[in-house]
This record gives C-alpha cells, sequence and structure tokens, in this order.
C-alpha cells in the first residue's frame, strides 16, 4: 500500500482500510477519466419503452481489469530496478479494486432509471431529489450513507485513534448481525454482484420515492437492513478475492468472468 502513501495525505496507520475513498479522492484531482469504472448503468425502465445498453467500460468490466492485473502482479520483479516500479501500479490497482467492490453492492452503482419525468436517465438516483437531511440530499447520497445510518458522521482521514474505533465497532456490528453463514451464497461474479443490486433497485429503492419528499420510516428500517447486508457481502466477497487473488490459482476463464 505504502507506494502511493506519498501523494496523499488521507492515509497514515490504517492505510488499507484509508484508501477506501482513494478512487472518489481522485476524481477531483485529475483523474475524472475513471469515473464511469465505478458504475454500471443497468437501464430501468419504469413506464416508458426505451432500448438502452450501457457502455461496455463499466464497474463490471474494470473490476475483472484489476482482478487479472494484480493476480500477475509483478511487483517482486522490482530488485534493483530502474524507472518506474511495478509496486506502483499495483498499489494504485490495489486501491481501485477495495473501492470498486464496495460500490457494486450498492444498489444505485449497478442501475439508472428512465421515466417520463427523466426520459435520459436518473444518473443512479443522483436526479432523485430528497429533503435535505443532514448532508444527503438525493436517493444516491441516502444509499451512501447506508440509509441515513452513518449520515452526517464526523470521522477524518487519516483516522484518529478514536476513530478507529469507531470504524471497528461499525465493522464488528454488521459481521455480527449478519454472518458470512446468513448468506446463501457470498460467491459469485462481478456481473451476478451488479445484478443483484440492479434487482434491489428495481423492487426497492425507488418504492415510495417521490422526487423533492422525504423517505418513510418504515423505507428507512427496511433500506437500512438491505444495506447493511450489501456491506458485508462486499466485505466477505473482497476478502475472498483478494485470498483467492493471490493465495490460490485461477484459470484465464476465472479472471476473466
Amino acid at each position: 500500500m505504502k507506494e502511493l502513501g506519498a501523494f496523499t495525505t488521507y492515509e497514515d496507520q490504517h492505510a488499507f482500510v484509508e484508501c477506501a475513498s482513494f478512487p472518489d479522492s481522485i476524481k477531483r484531482r485529475g483523474w475524472d477519466d475513471q469515473s464511469h469504472w465505478h458504475f454500471v448503468d443497468t437501464p430501468f425502465y419504469d413506464g416508458i419503452e426505451e432500448s438502452i445498453n450501457p457502455t461496455d467500460y463499466n464497474i463490471t468490466w474494470e473490476i475483472n481489469e484489476l482482478k487479472e492485473a494484480l493476480h500477475f502482479a509483478e511487483a517482486g520483479s522490482d530488485t534493483g530496478f530502474t524507472g518506474v516500479s511495478y509496486a506502483l501500479a499495483d498499489s494504485f490497482n490495489l486501491r481501485l479494486l477495495i473501492h470498486y467492490i464496495g460500490d457494486i453492492h450498492q444498489p444505485l452503482h449497478a442501475t439508472t432509471r428512465y421515466t417520463e419525468d427523466l426520459p435520459n436517465g436518473d444518473r443512479g438516483g443522483n436526479s432523485v431529489h430528497l429533503a435535505a437531511h443532514d448532508d444527503i440530499k438525493n436517493l444516491h447520497a441516502l444509499w451512501d450513507s447506508v440509509v441515513t445510518k452513518y449520515a452526517g458522521g464526523d470521522l477524518t482521514l487519516p483516522l484518529s485513534s478514536d476513530d478507529w474505533s469507531t470504524v471497528g465497532g461499525y465493522a464488528t456490528e454488521i459481521r455480527n448481525n449478519y454472518p458470512r453463514t446468513s448468506f446463501k451464497t457470498v460467491g459469485g461474479k462481478p456481473a451476478d454482484w451488479a445484478n443483484e443490486s440492479f434487482e434491489i433497485s428495481k423492487t426497492f429503492v425507488y418504492d415510495g420515492v417521490t422526487d423533492g419528499g422525504w423517505v418513510s420510516d418504515e423505507y428507512i428500517t427496511k433500506g437500512q437492513v438491505i444495506a447493511e447486508k450489501r456491506l458485508a457481502l462486499a466485505g466477505y466477497r473482497l476478502a475472498d478475492t483478494l485470498s483467492t487473488m493471490w493465495g490460490g490459482s485461477w484459470s484465464e476463464e476465472e479472471l476473466l468472468e
């Protein structure tokens, strides 16, 4: 992780966790060209007839690309190197992979809804405005906050010892509430994970939501359970991806799934 440490003030003692927001941070520092790798706009046609295909170069494509690149990481070849270290690319790619596996489990990173009012799509809920609540102003932000649970949080990077304890508490709570054994399946391909998120968007995320309004208490209660389950799955799948990528052997077909 250390190769990029000199280029960010956000990482210190807990770089693997602190770096999770790196791909969002660099969008505002000249790396906006990787913005479309954070999502796949699977179309949800709600009351209108359309036929729009999402770009091929999206989050599912990029996760597979990163898996392949990191599986064949050549940082071990850096002894006595001159020029650019392989570890620089590996460090950069790992930060992207950590973030994108999280993103793909957020339902609104896997869909855009088309309606009569928004015939060009709602940009993953970003165009569905909500009455302001803490720092939440649209539907996408609502789900980024785990449906208000972590809204208005005052954690700062790099994490202080108190903030590290707080984050650890969040992680422990989620793992205890949703252990690996509580899921029918934890495996699957990135495309499968995106399809899970898309189905959640179709069946729940937009239900009862009106532009400019706020969601019901029942929505918040149910939504938090869904969002926390997605967080748990993202964590298990990230762990499995890394351990298999570096601790096992993958066929070319598995790498490019």
